[in-house]
């Protein structure tokens, strides 16, 4: 699976397209009422996937004349696409969001509640990270069929001659100071002895994957009730993590520039710091032993990223009942979920889904699932989400090359303040 990104930033469109249907407009060969679901492209089998997920429901619910029309459009233009769309109130039906999207599209009205149309049963087996992503000042409004997970991978025969037992259960998660300790003991045996993926280019990564530090040291990003940002991006729990995360640079036990993507393939690393996508290349690469680890933890518990793409309804669909249909059956476990997870390798978004994945008994996975039902802690949702994780990799790539922590983030939270009290509104 790719590496986890989001598309272009949201920006207020105002260009106009050709209105596209909407629920309940008849298709002229068929009489079908047509649900309009639009789609990032994402990867080939992942696509493939969502095709023939949409087939099948167009087959089950031919008898009653109602039919899924899916359009896919590049992950980076996805996004402009829909503000474009959203100026000229020609949203489809159902929207496939990415989970930082949430927010700014809730709050643009972008969005509609799901309010009803998920039942208790189905609330009660969504993994709750993804309750909490699709959440918007306390409505709900979107769901997901997977999640990801982020993880510490490791080499075996690197960590075996260092003399280290890493945990594999969350509950036995190292602290930060065990993990460094470690770091130094490996360094001897190996180029690299963090890989941190610092050459992303995405903003999103950076967030995504060294947020759970901030959380886990007591810090934030923003406050969910008044929307501040400067006070928490600048507080003292923040940058004393991001201080201790810049240590690892200082040390030489992690690049501050571009490494190889694959640093276990290349035998660069003996820790590598990633997500679930990159399982299914440790498992394909001849002769790697490699283990899974749960972040390290700052604080008092280790917290655990987080999101993934999800589903919701536009606003300017006209039947939700309709429009739910289709999201229904994207969520369904055999229907929905089995298929575009085997596609893409990530995590299930429903209990009862596991049951078509035994491996999630087993390690590594195993500790995926465990992860995002015990300690997943969602990035915000905010409609000034977008400024801020653009604020935040700026400066870490910035802090991670030797700039002052605390000078950096304070520049970092005026930014997005700024951006905060021109919209004047509530924080997620």
């Amino acid at each position: 699976m790719r590496r986890f990104t989001v598309p272009a930033a949201f920006v207020a469109g105002t260009v106009l397209v050709s209105t596209i249907a909407q629920c309940n407009r008849q298709s002229g060969s068929t009489g079908a009422r047509v649900i309009m679901v639009w789609a990032h492209h994402g990867q080939e089998r992942e696509n493939a996937a969502m095709r023939r997920i949409a087939e099948a429901f167009n087959e089950r619910h031919r008898d009653q004349q109602i039919r899924i029309d899916i359009s896919f459009f590049p992950d980076r233009q996805y996004a402009d696409k829909v503000s474009i769309a959203s100026a000229s109130a020609s949203l489809p039906d159902v929207l496939d969001i990415d989970g930082p999207y949430v927010g700014p599209w809730a709050a643009e009205g972008v969005l509609q509640p799901l309010g009803y149309l998920v039942s208790e049963k189905l609330r009660t087996d969504m993994l709750p990270s993804l309750l909490e992503q699709g959440t918007y000042d306390g409505k709900l409004y979107a769901l997901g069929a997977f999640e990801s997970a982020l993880v510490v991978y490791y080499n075996r025969d690197i960590i075996e001659n260092a003399g280290l037992d890493p945990p594999d259960r969350l509950a036995g998660a190292w602290t930060w100071s065990e993990f460094v300790e470690a770091l130094m003991r490996v360094k001897p045996h190996v180029t690299i002895p963090l890989s941190l993926h610092m050459d992303d280019h995405s903003d999103e990564w950076f967030t995504y994957a060294f947020s759970p530090l901030i959380w886990s040291n007591g810090g934030g990003l923003i406050d969910p009730d008044s929307g501040n940002v400067l006070g928490v991006l600048d507080s003292r729990p923040t940058i004393e993590a991001v201080r201790r995360w810049q240590r690892l640079f200082e040390k030489g036990l992690a690049q501050g520039t571009s490494t190889n993507p694959n640093p276990f393939a290349a035998g660069l690393a003996a820790f590598d710091w990633t997500g679930h996508w990159m399982l299914p290349g440790f498992e394909q690469t001849t002769a790697l032993r490699f283990g899974v680890m749960p972040l390290p933890s700052m604080g008092d518990k280790p917290v655990c990223a987080s999101g993934s793409w999800c589903w919701g309804i536009s606003r300017d669909c006209r039947d939700r009942s309709l429009a739910w249909q289709a999201i229904r059956w994207f969520l369904d476990p055999a229907q929905g979920i089995r298929p575009i997870v085997q596609a893409n390798g990530a995590v299930p978004g429903r209990r009862s889904a596991f049951e078509y994945f035994p491996e999630y008994d087993r390690m590594p996975r195993r500790l995926f699932r465990e992860q995002l039902e015990g300690g997943a802690h969602p990035r915000p949702r905010t409609p000034v989400y977008l400024s801020l994780t653009s604020a935040l990799a700026r400066a870490l790539r910035d802090i991670a090359l030797g700039a002052d922590v605390e000078r950096t983030l304070r520049r970092a939270a005026e930014s997005v303040q700024r951006v905060a009290d021109r919209q004047g509104r509530r924080g997620g």
